[in-house]
């Protein structure tokens, strides 16, 4: 088998899918907006429409869920096209882990003074400790989204994502398996019926409490990305293929619409709203507008750094809010964007700069080197040689 690849940037070579890394950004940068821009506080009245833009940027965490099974399944598109082989099964799931879990591990352990200290100033003594142990070791194991929604945030909230993608990990090599078996007629039926299922899962109210995040909800939103992959393989050098070039821009339109809640809510908008999800990331494999922009070396660097950015965002700003109240001894968790930073429009510009910073700095001294010592100590362990030395980091 050839040399393992495991992001955007070392597939790049085969099939230019550079731009996917700088749309990583974006779509980090979006779930920040969403947490953070207090637009109510910087007008005179609330306004629902801005208010829905904002909620709508939450559509990105599905634009991570299909772009992670489409990366995927063309970095390790050979991995079950035969026999299963489980030493490639392993050096994919430690390739995995490396990736993850160290920036994962620090965002837990920064945001812990924060939740502790919530934690035993508004429970007792006993209940506290019994939730701190339970939500901590589920967190530490990646599997609090496996337990109920609400449990999937109780630690660092945007950590239910990483619980998410531990199970799709676990997982990816059957459905890869099963996926590359089909031929094209297939992939688009399979392809249409998890927009379907996606899209209905997404419009339903919530049924029961682990309604949204859980990883069978989502298993539809990761499979698209996998069909999507696999059609792009079969059809990214056919000359009338060229028209992919075109979906970047209607796409972006209709999700930045139906987010804004300028469409009626329902199973087929909602439906539409994955497909538009898929055209943009094809579109932008296949070279579309604006891929050369996305596919530059500071949005390379950026996306790279987007892992950082979007896991340490609670941590940052907690540091920063309890910096900005002057080290108070209470419990910041419950402060309000009235006593925040962001309620000025240049109090949310310094959270981002600070929050990227951070992120850089994450990336480039924690993310990549212990990455490269995890996969030649895990692969010695477990494969019996050292993973070879990412492409490009």
């Amino acid at each position: 088998m050839s040399q393992e690849k495991t992001n955007t940037g070392e597939i790049a070579r085969q099939h230019d899918l550079d731009a996917l890394t700088g749309l990583r950004f974006f779509a980090a940068l979006a779930v920040f907006a969403a947490h953070f821009c207090a637009y109510e506080l910087w007008v005179a009245h609330r306004s629902p429409a801005i208010s829905s833009i904002r909620d709508g940027f939450t559509v990105s965490v599905y634009v991570f869920f299909i772009l992670s099974g489409f990366i995927l399944t063309i970095a390790y598109e050979r991995m079950e096209s035969s026999a299963p082989d489980w030493n490639a099964r392993k050096k994919f799931w430690i390739a995995r882990f490396a990736r993850m879990y160290p920036v994962y591990l620090l965002a837990f352990v920064w945001f812990a003074p924060f939740i502790l200290r919530h934690r035993f100033l508004t429970e007792s003594t006993g209940l506290a400790t019994r939730k701190a142990i339970a939500s901590g070791l589920a967190s530490v194991f990646l599997v609090q989204s496996w337990i109920s929604d609400r449990f999937a945030v109780s630690w660092n909230g945007p950590a239910w994502t990483l619980s998410i993608e531990t199970g799709f990990y676990l997982v990816f090599p059957w459905l890869l398996r099963g996926i590359v078996r089909l031929g094209t007629a297939g992939l688009l039926t399979l392809g249409a019926v998890m927009c379907l299922v996606a899209g209905w899962a997404d419009s339903i109210p919530p049924i029961l409490d682990n309604h949204y995040r859980n990883p069978i909800t989502m298993l539809p939103v990761f499979v698209l990305g996998i069909v999507a992959a696999r059609l792009y393989l079969r059809w990214h050098s056919l000359p009338q293929a060229r028209f992919a070039t075109l979906l970047p821009i209607p796409a972006v339109l209709y999700i930045t619409v139906t987010n804004a809640q300028w469409l009626p809510s329902g199973v087929l908008p909602k439906t539409a709203m994955f497909l538009s999800i898929v055209s943009l990331i094809y579109g932008l494999a296949s070279r579309g507008w604006p891929s050369r922009l996305l596919g530059s070396p500071i949005m390379m660097l950026l996306g790279e750094a987007s892992y950082s950015f979007y896991l340490l965002q609670l941590a940052v700003y907690y540091s920063v809010l309890w910096v900005w109240l002057r080290f108070p001894s209470r419990d910041i968790l419950t402060a309000t964007p009235a006593e925040a930073p962001q309620r000025h429009w240049w109090g949310f510009f310094l959270l981002l700069v600070i929050n990227q910073a951070v992120a850089l700095l994450a990336f480039i001294y924690i993310e990549r080197p212990l990455r490269i010592t995890l996969r030649n100590r895990l692969g010695t362990l477990f494969v019996k040689k050292p993973l070879p030395r990412p492409a490009v980091m």
